[in-house]
């Protein structure tokens, strides 16, 4: 961002300086965060079939001060977490907390492995992921081309010592 230095002349001490954003750059910066706030308001609204949100305030705060600083990946996570607050439940800022300690590609990760364990899970039965011999039976699989998508090609060969990932989607 350009920055233009102003001097404090106006109190007399010409060692008094002040950083400001031009104009350019401030409708710039300005711009985006009302694209990115809109990004997260869009998503909360789909996730609530267009009913009203009713939000915490605290947590609309938390989300909207992380939603200033994210991509797309996050702010589907965000307006997720926005439509299932209740004005009076505050729970989601910890997950806000979480979704912002997360980089993208963890976050598509997450997005992936959340994805495939929502198509095997449907009888409702418990699984233990941590188990290997029970995430086998549950079928749970990563397609390397989704793999690739989220994280990029560079990233799968570290991946593939803690994962099974197979070359099929």
């Amino acid at each position: 961002m350009i920055m233009v230095y102003v001097a404090g002349l106006a109190s007399g001490e010409a060692g008094n300086w002040l950083m400001t954003p031009s104009a350019p750059a401030r409708e710039v910066w300005h711009a985006t965060l009302r694209e990115r706030f809109s990004r997260i308001e869009k998503a909360a609204d789909v996730k609530n079939d267009g009913q009203p949100l009713a939000i915490n305030h605290r947590l609309a705060f938390k989300a909207l001060t992380e939603a200033s600083i994210t991509d797309d990946v996050a702010a589907d996570y965000l307006g997720g977490v926005l439509a299932a607050s209740e004005p009076d439940d505050d729970a989601g800022a910890a997950i806000v907390a979480l979704i912002g300690r997360l980089s993208s590609q963890q976050l598509r990760l997450h997005y992936l492995i959340y994805r495939e364990f929502r198509r095997v899970w449907r009888d409702g039965k418990n699984v233990n992921l941590h188990d290997s011999g029970q995430a086998k039976r549950a079928g749970i699989r990563l397609a390397l081309t989704d793999l690739i998508a989220a994280l990029g090609p560079s990233r799968i060969p570290g991946l593939t010592a803690n994962i099974t990932v197979f070359g099929k989607g």
